[in-house]
């Protein structure tokens, strides 16, 4: 878990109720930061986007990190979906974003942005190799 300091809180700001929805699951309620989000469409322009993703990281007070992926679709019959996870440290948090060996595009602009966002997750926005 991250550990959460009076430092991390300052730089931070203050803590704000959250409540994530998740399909076929109970709901996350926590007190937290979002740190990032980021959203990829099935073309250039997000007012023609018919199908689409949004990723969302947060931190909780209680030091957990919770990852949202939400898939929209303007498509008759086709309905959104939403799953919501919660890791204690980013390298689950990372496995559980990863699809088929990859990061989407969605997933990793929300990793960066939480990266820059939050002190504690600094420099793992990359990986480092020797």
């Amino acid at each position: 878990m991250i550990r959460i300091t009076n430092d991390l809180r300052a730089a931070l700001g203050a803590a704000t109720a959250h409540r994530v929805a998740r399909g076929g699951a109970r709901d996350l309620a926590f007190d937290g930061w979002r740190l990032g989000t980021a959203e990829t469409g099935d073309n250039q322009y997000r007012c023609d986007w018919t199908r689409w993703t949004t990723v969302t990281i947060w931190l909780t007070t209680g030091g957990r990190l919770v990852a949202q992926v939400a898939r929209h679709s303007r498509w008759q019959g086709e309905s959104a979906s939403s799953e919501a996870t919660v890791h204690t440290d980013a390298s689950s948090l990372l496995a559980a974003l990863t699809v088929d060996g990859r990061l989407g595009r969605a997933s990793k602009t929300a990793w960066e942005e939480a990266c820059d966002a939050c002190p504690a997750l600094s420099g793992q926005e990359v990986e480092n190799v020797e």
